[in-house]
Order: structure tokens, then C-alpha cells, then sequence
């Protein structure tokens, strides 16, 4: 196992392998009766965020390090990419074909899961991004920040489609509900604020 505490842990999708991550740089991936399926030194750095695609195949890792890695769960690398800052948030879209990273400091981006190109880069926070999802069906994207904003943007072209203040401190929690009808975020303060996205996206774009 680990030789130091763990930073991240996820199920894939399927319930079939967990995979942690820790501050002693490695990534293990595990079958569901706790037997060690593989392990990678992915990162120089702590790796705080994981993520397997909806398909299972694919492990996405964000690290401390300023790298992220994608790889095939069959145990090969399929991209490394190098950032200016570290990562804070590695997720999948739900066709699994594209990804959305977040960095301390630097704005969040959506990716190509099998080549790591960028295909957008999301303009707008002030402050650092800690949280950021996919809706349900991939065609918005949400963000947090310390600047106590949430942001909505079009996967499409990056446009933003709402900037929403309710919170008084820095927001780092996030959450689109499976349906994709609510969006839920929570700050340092303790505050929730769920909103209905009926009232938010354009009738047009209800499929959320």
C-alpha cells in the first residue's frame, strides 16, 4: 500500500476498482477485494484529485506537481501534460471524450482525454478555482472560487452563462444533482446554495 496518508480515493464507475492516490506520490489502483491491481509513481508531488471515466477504462490524476496524467486503467500512459500551477480538480465529461482540470491560480480548462490538447480555456475567476464539474449531459461546465463566485460556461465555445454571488467566502465545493435539474455549492462559511436550473439555462438548453 501507501507509505504516507492519502490525498484522493475513487470508485470507478462499475464498483469493480478503487483507486487512491497519496502524498508519497504514488497511485494504486485495487480490485474490489482490497487486492493491489497496479501501482504508479505518477507525480514528484501529493496527488489531490482523481478521476475515472464513464467508461471505467481511463484514470485521470491532478497533482501538486503541476502535471496531469491520464491513464488506461490496462496500466499504460496515455498523456502527461505540464501546467503552470497545481492541479486542484480532474474530471471527465460524461461521453468520457473530453476533460475539465482546475489550477490554483489559473483558469479552468477542458481537454482532450486521449491527446491532453486543450480545447478551452474558461476566462473569468479572480481567485483560485478549487471545485469545477460537468453537468450531466457535458454541455456546461460549473466553477468555484476563493473570489466567492460560481460560474456557468458553455462547453461549446467557453462562453459564460451566469455569474452567481450568493456566498460570502471562498466557495470550494460543487455539485451538479444526477439529473442534472439542481446545482449545489458550499463555502468556508458554512453556507449551501442549491439552484434550480430551469431558472438559469435558456429553454433551449434544458437538457442539462
Amino acid at each position: 500500500g501507501h507509505d504516507e496518508r492519502l490525498s484522493s480515493l475513487v470508485y470507478s464507475p462499475e464498483g469493480s476498482r478503487l483507486a487512491t492516490a497519496s502524498w508519497d506520490c504514488t497511485i494504486i489502483l485495487w480490485d474490489s477485494d482490497g487486492q493491489l491491481v497496479h501501482e504508479w509513481v505518477a507525480h514528484t508531488g501529493s496527488v489531490p484529485s482523481l478521476a475515472f471515466s464513464p467508461d471505467s477504462r481511463h484514470l485521470a490524476s491532478g497533482g501538486r506537481d503541476r502535471k496531469i496524467a491520464v491513464w488506461d486503467t490496462g496500466q499504460c500512459l496515455v498523456f502527461s501534460r505540464m501546467h503552470t500551477r497545481r492541479v486542484t480538480v480532474v474530471a471527465f465529461s460524461s461521453d468520457g471524450t473530453r476533460m475539465l482540470s482546475t489550477f490554483w491560480g489559473d483558469t479552468p480548462k477542458i481537454l482532450d482525454t486521449y491527446s491532453g490538447t486543450m480545447i478551452l480555456s474558461l476566462e473569468g475567476h479572480t481567485g483560485g478555482v478549487g471545485a469545477a464539474c460537468f453537468s450531466p449531459c457535458g454541455k456546461h461546465v460549473a466553477s468555484a472560487s476563493s473570489d466567492e463566485k460560481v460560474r456557468l460556461w458553455r462547453t461549446d465555445d467557453g462562453s459564460c452563462m451566469g455569474i452567481f454571488s450568493e456566498h460570502k467566502d471562498a466557495v470550494w465545493l460543487l455539485a451538479f444533482s444526477p439529473e442534472g435539474k439542481t446545482l449545489s455549492s458550499g463555502a468556508n462559511d458554512g453556507s449551501v446554495v442549491i439552484r434550480h436550473m430551469r431558472y438559469i439555462i435558456p429553454v433551449e438548453d434544458t437538457s442539462v
